[in-house]
């Protein structure tokens, strides 16, 4: 029996995931594990809790990874899933620590999924960040660490995942419907950038890297631009996932889907709000007849994997 090091990280002394029985050494062939994999961000509760808990209801002979930069609120979530799945539950729910804006955590997570499966075959990027209405926090700030966490960790966590892709990988990037360009959020020299067909991911830097030194200097409306950072993030993530929705394709043969969602407010009812909500993201992580580029913001029917 070998017992596994805790590893030190930018949140302290824990571990970066729970520990496993694999803990050195490359498995030999017949001992790695082919079930399929899904690894959801922001998985520890909301959206990403749903959807983690849909795919375990319906996928079996399959492993979800429920990730959160928080260890131990991504073990409460499995535990809230098994137990409310009960004998329903037919995937093994096992759980990372994830932060999509930390390369390092990033990298762990990739080492530890190399070793133990040697590939994934579906990542839904759900992780998101919004700042409460009234945040005392100043422009700049909410600029740089929203469009940091949903656009730049968005970017950084695929990158770093996109050479572990089976063959027919998929990825899920869940965004919402108010980071739709249009004359109602931007000025025209912006939906110049946003609606051109041949964006490039150094056209989508540079229209974030504008919007924070414009929320710098508090003229973010005279600028043609949204004051809500938020909503310039999630433009930034919609644009960016056509660009890498191409080149995963041709580089790892992976395909890329966007869903643009109704996210839902905080109810009486939230439980039931995000389980609807996640619908749309499930449906395209299992649908048989593989999509590629397409958004969607509504679901047709449910699949089994």
């Amino acid at each position: 029996m070998c017992r596994k090091r805790s590893q030190r990280s930018a949140y302290g002394k824990e571990s970066l995931s729970v520990p496993t029985k694999k803990c050195s050494g490359v498995p030999a062939p017949e001992a790695v594990d082919k079930r399929k994999v899904f690894v959801v961000t922001g998985s520890s509760r909301g959206l990403g809790e749903a959807i983690a808990t849909s795919l375990a209801d319906q996928c079996p002979n399959s492993i979800i990874y429920v990730t959160s930069r928080n260890l131990f609120a991504a073990q409460r979530a499995k535990d809230r899933i098994t137990s409310n799945l009960g004998t329903g539950c037919k995937a093994e729910m096992t759980v990372h620590k994830l932060d999509i804006q930390d390369a390092y955590s990033c990298n762990e997570f990739v080492r530890f999924l190399r070793k133990r499966h040697l590939g994934i075959d579906v990542l839904v990027n759900n992780a998101s960040f919004e700042y409460a209405s009234k945040t005392i926090q100043d422009a700049a700030t909410r600029a740089r660490i929203t469009i940091g966490v949903n656009y730049r960790g968005t970017k950084l966590v695929t990158g770093a995942l996109a050479p572990l892709f089976r063959p027919n990988g998929r990825i899920v990037i869940v965004t919402d419907k108010r980071g739709l360009a249009s004359e109602f959020n931007y000025g025209p020299q912006h939906l110049q950038i946003l609606q051109n067909p041949y964006i490039s991911a150094e056209d989508i830097d540079g229209f974030v890297n504008e919007y924070i030194r414009s929320a710098s200097r508090n003229t973010r409306y005279a600028d043609g631009f949204p004051e809500d950072a938020y909503i310039v993030s999630k433009t930034a993530q919609i644009a960016w996932a056509t660009v890498v929705a191409k080149r995963m394709r041709e580089e790892f043969g992976v395909s890329v889907n966007t869903c643009c969602l109704n996210l839902p407010a905080k109810t009486k009812n939230e439980e039931i709000s995000f389980k609807k909500t996640a619908e749309t993201p499930v449906y395209l992580a299992t649908v048989p007849e593989i999509p590629d580029a397409l958004f969607v913001d509504e679901r047709i029917r449910t699949f089994n994997c």
